[in-house]
């Protein structure tokens, strides 16, 4: 997330330092990704006379990573605070990087010059943050004759064939769009509101307008997108930043002239990262508020619903291999089969009998590898009230078996549901406590975000 002390004049300086196009799209990439990291403050800074960029850690005030601005790329540097944080360290680095080097003091550099080399980067850093952070895509919609139904209707909608290219790159763009995404809505010469996508494009007939009920006339076959539109206090008026917009547009179906118009013809497009970072500076801290009031009124279902998606849409796993990790996510199959070898019951209330008992990821399901998923040890059985609260972070376990309790909870609810008793419970087997560890710092009492995890 952007620290208090954000520039954002100095990053617009910091980027046009940058001479090479793929540098460029590199820095995008990093910026934007850290930007929507809620672990960290990001900022760009000076460092005497080199350009840099800085990331620090919300939790414990250090300052673990830094790129370096130069003319033809960037110089990432993992410092000494940040080294133990690689997953793999200098190893796994070299494995995904070609120029990487280690200093006497242990820590990294790692020259970027691509968007290729930023993500990897970042996804080996900052593990499942960093990929649902860079996995979220921008969209833009040049809303036509029905604004306030699409808006208020809470949709997208594109005829299955269309007249021309445009209509037809529409329809293939709707397609494209994942639950989580963000839309910039454009109607009347403004962006006057920010949608997020909370479904896949679903088979659907055309809508029918206040205007048009009960007259008869066919309706084309087509398909709607489910979308969260939240509108802008301060909507963005386009022409008077049709400058500094005109260098981010995209080369191809670009949803904007150069003059800050709309395109009619372009309904639907996608939004390059350098244009994102435009549009989110104009709006001043409007996106992040709807993204965070939107993902908090519809709680962790969306982000599972992407990770789902992004296993469906694998190519290096099987039916059967996408069928144990889907339903793992809500306590079946594989997964509960290897649970129910490790535990025998829930641990709070006691309740043995398995029909009425949910089986819980310890480490979230969307945050988990594949291993993780289906692993026994990383999941609990809980009666369902137990669960609620497990899963949302409201109670954790100290690895002796200590209950904890967040500070947030209100007491009466441990008193309603008689949990106030044990205190303790059986201390937890080895193969567990890695993943009670990250449930108490990743999951425990961060359920005030709306979200089971900073990384939601």
């Amino acid at each position: 997330m952007k620290a208090p002390d954000w520039d954002e004049s100095l990053l617009t300086e910091h980027r046009r330092y940058l001479t090479v196009p793929a540098a460029q799209q590199a820095f995008d990439t990093l910026v934007l990704t850290a930007i929507l990291l809620p672990n960290y403050e990001c900022s760009p800074a000076w460092h005497g006379e080199i350009r840099d960029f800085r990331y620090k850690d919300r939790a414990t005030g250090e300052w673990p990573f830094a790129f370096i601005v130069n003319r033809k790329d960037l110089q990432f540097y993992v410092r000494k605070q940040g080294a133990a944080r690689v997953a793999g360290g200098i190893t796994a680095l070299r494995e995904r990087l070609s120029k990487v080097s280690e200093n006497a003091a242990g820590e990294f550099t790692v020259h970027i010059g691509s968007s290729d080399d930023a993500r990897k980067l970042v996804e080996l850093l900052f593990g499942k943050a960093a990929t649902l952070a860079s996995s979220v895509h921008h969209w833009w919609v040049n809303h036509r004759h029905t604004p306030r139904l699409e808006i208020e209707g809470g949709y997208l909608w594109s005829p299955v064939k269309g007249k021309s290219a445009a209509a037809a790159a529409a329809y293939e763009t709707l397609m494209q769009i994942q639950p989580g995404d963000l839309i910039f809505s454009f109607a009347d010469a403004v962006v006057g509101a920010i949608g997020m996508a909370l479904g896949r494009a679903k088979e659907a007939p055309e809508p029918v307008s206040a205007a048009d009920a009960g007259k008869k006339r066919k309706r084309a076959p087509g398909w709607q997108l489910p979308v969260r539109f939240v509108e802008l206090s301060r909507p963005l008026r386009t022409m008077e930043h049709a400058e500094e917009l005109a260098t981010v547009l995209p080369d191809k179906l670009s949803p904007l002239r150069e003059t800050g118009i709309g395109v009619r013809a372009v309904y639907l497009s996608a939004v390059p990262d350098a244009m994102v970072m435009a549009l989110r500076r104009l709006l001043d801290g409007q996106v992040e508020e709807v993204e965070d009031k939107i993902r908090t009124s519809v709680g962790t279902e969306l982000l599972d619903d992407r990770a789902e998606e992004s296993i469906r849409l694998r190519s290096d796993i099987g039916p059967v291999q996408k069928e144990h990790l889907m339903r793992a996510r809500r306590g079946h199959g594989l997964f509960r089969r290897n649970l129910e070898e490790v535990e025998g019951g829930c641990r709070l209330t006691q309740l043995l009998d398995r029909r009425h008992l949910l089986a819980s990821h310890i480490k979230p399901w969307r945050e988990s590898n594949d291993a993780e998923k289906l692993d026994g040890y990383n999941g609990l059985l809980f009666s369902p009230h137990v669960a609620h609260l497990f899963d949302r972070g409201y109670v954790s376990f100290a690895d002796d078996g200590t209950l904890l309790i967040s500070r947030h909870l209100n007491p009466r609810v441990l008193k309603v549901w008689n949990l106030e008793a044990p205190a303790k419970v059986e201390a937890f087997r080895a193969e567990q406590c890695g993943y009670l560890d990250y449930h108490r710092r990743e999951v425990f009492e961060k359920h005030d975000r709306g979200r089971r995890s900073k990384s939601g």
